[in-house]
């Protein structure tokens, strides 16, 4: 497989250099001693027993990402899940470095942001011909809230759900910081290969919050629903408890045991 031509979705650049930093004994940018240079191919002009001469790799990320993985494979540190074992969950351990391949899908926040997104367009659409689709007011507050959740949530991380291709009945969830994606976010909704390291792997009765990974959006989710209720309350003269609402449903998704969390080193194709 380490000839395997391979699309990058997402690349962590932090996790490439930390790994590549303690499976060479050195950084990707330093000092190279004469030894190391000579080894490496390169002429040294010997001055000095002790010559340490300084260069800079300007390997592209792909290039780093490929040798890691070339490292990672010949010591035998991937553990492929791509198996029809029907046992292989119980063998997956914590802090594990795993492969596995799957149809990926994207939380349902984020098809909820594009809905979002396409509404707005008509609604323009609509007032441009006279007309006002949010004419009544719940209709109108309900809809800023959204767009205004709509709007934080694409600063926010995103992440993936993965069905694995061999039959596994488990499914891997996989955060996706915003600042390496390498591809729009609907890209991820295909078939795709994630290299990683196990975070957390769920016991019976447990699941996976997908919804938490967004605090931010969750404190202001809450606090609109709390101004709701204040509003409620002074209008009534009675003091009421914020309700459930659309906005806390489409919040809300969890991954069911079982189920793994994976802090991904790459995503690819």
């Amino acid at each position: 497989m380490s000839s395997q031509l391979r699309s990058y979705f997402y690349i962590d650049e932090e996790a490439v250099d930390d790994f590549l930093a303690q499976l060479e004994g050195s950084p990707t940018e330093g000092a190279y001693s004469e030894h190391e240079l000579s080894v490496a191919g390169e002429d040294v002009e010997h001055s000095s027993s002790t010559l340490e001469v300084r260069r800079t790799r300007r390997d592209t990320l792909q290039a780093k990402m490929s040798h890691l993985y070339e490292l990672l494979e010949q010591d035998s540190r991937i553990e492929s899940l791509d198996k029809s074992d029907p046992g292989i969950y119980g063998s997956i351990r914590v802090r594990q470095v795993v492969e596995i391949s799957g149809a990926a899908r994207l939380p349902k926040w984020e098809g909820l942001k594009r809905d979002i997104a396409s509404a707005s367009s008509w609604i323009r659409v609509f007032e441009a011909a006279g007309q006002d689709p949010l004419a009544d007011p719940t209709a109108k507050a309900g809809f800023e809230a959204f767009s205004m959740l709509a709007a934080m949530g694409d600063q926010q991380d995103s992440a993936i759900i993965i069905k694995p291709l061999e039959g596994q009945k488990f499914q891997v969830v996989a955060r996706l910081r915003k600042k390496y994606l390498r591809r729009e976010t609907l890209d991820f909704e295909t078939e795709l290969t994630i290299l990683g390291k196990v975070q957390r792997k769920l016991t019976a009765g447990q699941e996976v919050d997908v919804a938490g990974m967004w605090p931010k959006l969750q404190s202001l989710q809450a606090a609109q629903a709390q101004n709701r209720a204040a509003r409620r309350a002074t209008k009534t003269g009675t003091k009421q408890s914020a309700p459930a609402d659309p906005i806390s449903a489409a919040l809300q998704e969890a991954v069911l045991y079982p189920a793994i969390e994976i802090v991904p080193i790459a995503v690819f194709q």
